[in-house]
């Protein structure tokens, strides 16, 4: 039988598919190698934004957002009174936290004084270990360092999609910080002493944010039912006992108030549930964060692995349902949606890692290069200018303006919407206005304390007790009984209608001054 030699033009096609194969490879890791010097460059970009947002942030000696300087008040308080459950009053009405936030930011006023400084520093302090946790977790699930601060860079780049939070003087960073702190002490605990650090973790988030319980939930079922009813009493029974203990103790030593503020109040507040702002905000602002979750869930199907990806499905179930519970509240604000958005973020490590693995040999370069892509992809879609919520001089010198306009009032000052200031100008200090449309807008008047608060304000008005009235909105819940003794007048310190809006939040500016008649 004749052998047939392979023909010339046969070899000369394999050699030139050879080549192509080689000269795509080629193209496919320089692709590679720039998509990942573009993704390394995205985390440097967000994380020095952040970094120069703080630093000219931190000392500015006016609101940030509208209820910080309430959150001044508030530690003020703590450190006067040893309670902020108390009787609303015209001089101060608690809002609906928990008390550790004001606790920590008491130890810091010791060492930096009274104001602002103190608070952003905690939650600065927060939002950093927040970045750590998210690299941590996901490097020891991907075995990759580089996922890890991928995934960190990616929750950084959502400052601005989270409403700018992370710096200021609110709960919410340092509420998070100790979920995920619950949530990596789970996930990677070796001996029972991690649980119950777990647990701890669980009780100081609820201590900083109500919501912050809700995580205990997935970690629970979690050890329930990969490691049995004994390894989750280590961690159940901690929880629930130093959970359960602070309700009972705060309630007692407030006289029920700790209850009425954190619970009841808050449950009789307006909810939104049908409303559909928070798919628009994550859905919309994260398709291939989404995208590679979906890959992270669907691909491999390996005992171990179920195991892992059950634990971080029920997680970030959680997350994503605290966020929507939460921004379904009346007065929310995208801050709510930080759980999602770190859910996102260290999914996102886990799909691209899952990706890279996915594959071998030209595949798998082929396979990184969509990983990367994806995530720089994400990076850019996230893109904000860091300028706009930094205050200008112009905001600076408004704001001088304004404490120089109510240190001149000849008497006390009521400040409507900006806590703090008043009493930083030797003004009096008085309720902030989010903590009274609380109790005005709830049915429940708790030993008549609604009733009280209103006949206070407008005792208070009808005397003329303040030199001058300055709210933020029109629409103060006593106008009726402020423009019957008072008249409006300009906002004299008023020089540029542009400057002094709050960066952060809810736009407002003080601009409607009224005096006595």
């Amino acid at each position: 039988m004749q052998v047939r030699k392979p023909s010339v033009k046969s070899a000369g096609d394999s050699r030139a598919l050879r080549r192509l194969i080689h000269r795509t490879n080629r193209i496919t890791q320089t692709l590679l190698l720039l998509l990942r010097a573009g993704c390394a460059l995205s985390v440097a970009w967000y994380l020095g934004a952040y970094a120069w947002i703080v630093w000219n942030r931190v000392r500015y000696p006016f609101d940030l957002e509208w209820m910080e300087g309430g959150m001044v008040d508030h530690v003020r308080f703590l450190m006067s009174h040893g309670n902020i459950y108390v009787p609303p009053s015209l001089e101060f009405v608690p809002y609906v936290y928990n008390p550790f936030y004001y606790a920590v930011a008491a130890v810091v006023t010791l060492f930096t004084g009274e104001g602002y400084v103190a608070l952003r520093l905690v939650s600065i302090g927060g939002s950093l270990v927040c970045m750590g946790l998210i690299a941590l977790i996901v490097s020891r699930e991907t075995r990759s360092r580089e996922m890890g601060i991928l995934s960190s860079g990616l929750f950084a780049a959502t400052y601005a999609v989270g409403g700018g939070w992370f710096d200021i003087a609110r709960v919410d960073s340092l509420h998070f910080a100790f979920c995920l702190g619950a949530i990596a002490l789970v996930r990677f605990a070796k001996r029972h002493a991690h649980l119950v650090a777990a647990a701890v973790c669980v009780w100081l988030a609820f201590e900083t944010k109500q919501s912050g319980v809700g995580i205990a939930i997935p970690l629970a079922c979690y050890l329930v039912i990969f490691e049995g009813w004994r390894q989750a009493l280590w961690f159940a029974l901690p929880c629930g006992a130093l959970v359960g203990g602070s309700i009972l103790i705060l309630n007692v030593a407030s006289g029920g108030w700790y209850w009425f503020y954190t619970f009841s109040l808050t449950g009789q507040l307006a909810s939104h549930y049908g409303r559909s702002v928070w798919r628009t905000e994550l859905f919309g602002n994260f398709p291939f964060a989404l995208a590679l979750a979906f890959f992270y869930f669907a691909a491999g199907r390996s005992l171990s692995r179920g195991r892992v990806k059950t634990f971080y499905a029920m997680v970030t179930l959680t997350l994503f349902a605290i966020a929507v519970a939460v921004r379904a509240h009346a007065g929310s604000w995208m801050n709510d949606n930080l759980t999602a958005h770190a859910a996102l973020a260290i999914l996102s490590g886990l799909g691209a890692g899952a990706l890279l693995n996915s594959r071998s040999g030209g595949g798998r370069l082929r396979a990184g290069a969509l990983a990367y892509g994806m995530l720089l992809a994400q990076f850019l879609l996230l893109v904000y200018d860091p300028k706009p919520w930094v205050p200008t001089d112009a905001d600076r010198h408004e704001g001088e303006r304004l404490a120089a306009m109510v240190r001149a009032s000849p008497g006390e000052v009521l400040l409507t919407h900006r806590g703090y200031l008043t009493r930083r100008e030797g003004k009096g200090s008085f309720a902030h206005q989010m903590a009274v449309y609380n109790m005005l807008m709830i049915p429940d008047d708790r030993l008549g304390a609604r009733t009280k608060l209103t006949a206070e304000f407008t005792q208070a008005l009808r005397d003329k007790r303040f030199s001058m009235v300055i709210t933020d909105w029109d629409d103060f819940p006593f106008t009726n009984e402020l423009k019957q003794t008072y008249d409006p007048i300009p906002a004299a310190y008023v020089h540029d209608p542009k400057a002094f809006w709050c960066p952060t939040g809810a736009r407002l500016k003080p601009v409607f001054a009224y005096v006595p008649k």
